[in-house]
C-alpha cells in the first residue's frame, strides 16, 4: 500500500486518541499508550506508523497506522 503522506497526517498520540476514541475505549481493547510504547515489538515502528521526528516524542502517521490496523484485522 503506497500512500501519499502529508504533514496533516502526522499527529500526537493524544490527538489521535481524541479523534478515534472508539478504537481505544472499552474492556479488552489495547490502549494507544501501550501500542506506542511497544511499537518496536508490534510492527508499528517498522511500518512507519509511529515515528520519532522531534525530541524523541512519538508521533502517529495516520495512513500508516490504518494500514497496520487493517493488516492485523486480516491476519487475526
Amino acid at each position: 500500500m503506497n500512500v501519499e503522506i502529508d504533514l496533516n497526517d502526522i499527529v500526537s498520540p493524544r490527538e489521535f486518541e481524541k479523534q478515534h476514541p472508539n478504537l481505544f475505549e472499552g474492556e479488552g481493547k489495547p490502549s494507544l499508550e501501550y501500542l506506542v510504547r511497544t511499537r518496536h515489538l508490534n510492527g508499528l515502528s517498522d511500518l512507519g506508523a509511529v515515528i520519532e521526528p522531534l525530541h524523541r516524542r512519538p508521533m502517529i502517521v495516520r495512513p500508516k497506522f490504518l494500514e497496520w490496523l487493517l493488516g492485523r484485522k486480516r491476519a487475526a
